[in-house]
Order: structure tokens, then sequence, then C-alpha cells
């Protein structure tokens, strides 16, 4: 059974993935350098987005990066996409494949979650079998990590075992951060403990679902549908939770986030796109207001993933404090 858990490789965001493709498909044949390049500046534009989130303007810790280290995980990136065989090697360049051109033309026409489902059927499909049995555990049981259980170690490798996740540390992370991206798990950071949870399922159940993913297990359901008017309604519940029951008084976005996302099991994603939708508007007599403040202390240590995915103002500052008022 543990020697199933194989295959991860250090590939953690969606868009590296896709934007490698859109390049392939946009252009007849490149060579590995070419998507060094293009990588590489995918990454200062994360790095950018970072110091823009915390309002400073350059890194406070050196951050040089050995060219042939990049390099290395390029060529990671690219196995995968060969084993996908989304693209194809001729002689010393890369050319995509029919179906890298069908995610791009998805992607193009406005259908992201469809794009993501044909590249994560393509996934579980293939000759990295961890990616499947990860999501196949995590939709059974959550998995709660004590703070002090939480480093990187082979005490974590051991703990992770008797949770029946059979990896090591640094591929558990490397998938909790890629299935986070896809919007196929949820993670919140508390005071004691990190708590990993799923939130596609296996057993649809009666719910509708916007997403729908083949894999050799069954279909894997993901994002469910939430018209406007109950997500305000239980929005409001998490909001009053939160202040007790006082309108109007401003709390921290990542705190009712949160509490939402673990209620409803849904995705950061698709939190954001139903609130921002939102912003200024009155539903049900209900305005929300978000706004931005400081970065918690806290957050800025260990949680700046889950902050950076937070909606933003036009010069790319994160929402941090939101407040909602009822009209009487």
């Amino acid at each position: 059974m543990t020697e199933n858990w194989k295959g991860v490789r250090p590939i953690r965001y969606s868009e590296d993935i896709f934007d490698v493709l859109d390049y392939l498909v946009s252009n007849n044949s490149t060579k590995i350098e070419n998507l060094r390049i293009l990588l590489t500046k995918k990454r200062e534009e994360r790095e950018k987005r970072r110091l823009t989130a915390l309002q400073i303007r350059r890194t406070t810790e050196s951050k040089i990066r050995k060219k042939e280290e990049f390099l290395t995980k390029t060529e990671q990136l690219i196995r995968v996409l060969l084993n996908l065989k989304l693209i194809k090697k001729e002689k010393l360049s890369f050319i995509s494949t029919p179906p890298a051109k069908s995610i791009v033309e998805l992607i193009k026409n406005g259908k992201k979650l469809d794009a993501q489902s044909k590249f994560l059927e393509m996934l579980f499909d293939s000759t990295y079998p961890a990616y499947l049995l990860f999501i196949k555990q995590l939709t059974k049981t959550p998995i709660i990590i004590p703070k002090e259980k939480n480093k990187r170690n082979k005490e974590f490798s051991d703990f992770l075992k008797k949770q029946n996740m059979f990896l090591d540390s640094w591929s558990f992370f490397v998938i909790r951060d890629l299935f986070y991206d896809f919007n196929l798990l949820n993670y919140s950071n508390k005071e004691n403990e990190q708590q990993i949870f799923a939130v596609c399922t296996f057993d649809p159940k009666k719910i509708k679902f916007k997403q729908k993913i083949k894999t050799a297990s069954g279909f894997l359901y993901n994002y469910p549908i939430i018209c406007k008017t109950d997500f305000i309604k239980n929005l409001t519940e998490s909001y009053l939770t939160l202040t007790d029951r006082r309108w109007g008084t401003l709390v921290n976005f990542l705190d009712l986030r949160e509490n939402f996302t673990e209620r409803f099991t849904i995705s950061d994603n698709q939190f954001n796109e139903l609130i921002s939708e939102s912003f200024s508007k009155t539903i049900l007599s209900i305005k929300i207001v978000p706004s931005v403040g400081s970065i918690r202390p806290s957050e800025r240590k260990s949680n700046m993933v889950k902050v950076l995915n937070l909606p933003m103002d036009k010069s790319g500052i994160p929402y941090t404090l939101i407040r909602m008022t009822k009209e009487m």
C-alpha cells in the first residue's frame, strides 16, 4: 500500500502550469531556457505581490536563487507536462499537444474551472499516484496537525503515517499547496493546530456542484452551487458570531472567511468570488464593506499564502478588515 504513495513533484502553483502551456501554445516550439525565464518572471511577480501586500518596497531578507536550482524546478514541471502528454519534445525543443491547446482555449474563454478539471483528470490518471491517494484520504478524514507536530521532519512524517498519509513532510506540503491552489482543499491556522480539510467529495448526495472531475475512483465533485441570498444569510451568521451579534463592527477578513469556509467546506477562492460580488451592494437589507488595514504579525510570519489570497483593492493591497451593516 505504502509503495503507491509516490510521484510527487515540486509544483505548487496552477498559474505556473497554465502559463507554461499558454506560452507553448502561443509559440510553435521553444527551448527550456525560455521556459526558465518565464517561470523566473512569474516568481518575481509573486514576490512583488507579496511586497505590495506588506506595503514594503523590498524584501527584508536575502532571497537569491541559483540559476541551476531554478532550472531544475523548471525541468521538473516539464517532466510532469511530458508525462501527462500535454507537451512533447522534438530534438532540443518542446511543443504543445492538442490537450494542452484545449486547456488554454478553455481558460481564454473564461472556463477556468473546466480547464482545471481537465488538467486534474490527467494528473489523477498519471504515473503519479500520490495525488489521487492524497485527496481520497482527505475526503474521508480531515487532518488536524498539533502545533508541536507541525515541523518538516521525520517526526512529522511518522505522524502522517498514523493519518494514513504515507508521505514525507516535503511531499505532503507540496500537494497541500497545489490542491489549495486548485481549490480541492482548504486549511485553517489556529493557535495550537492547523486543520486541513477537503472541499470536494466523491459523494455529492443531493448537492449540485459546478465542477465534476473524472478519476479512477469515481467522479470528484467540487464548487457547490450557492445562491447569493443563501450566501448572505450564512455570512451574516458567521459575522454576528464574531461580533457578539453587533452590526457595523470591524472584523478581521481572514477570521470571517475561515469561519465561513470551515462551516460550509468551500475553498477560499469560491468564498472570495461570492463575497466580492456583494461588496458595497445592499442584499437582504445588508451591506458588506471591506477595508484595508494592517496585517497581523502572526499572519506575516506563517499565513501569507492565505493573506495574498484575500480580495484586493485596485492598488493590490489585500482587504484585511470587513464590516456588515443592516438597514432597519
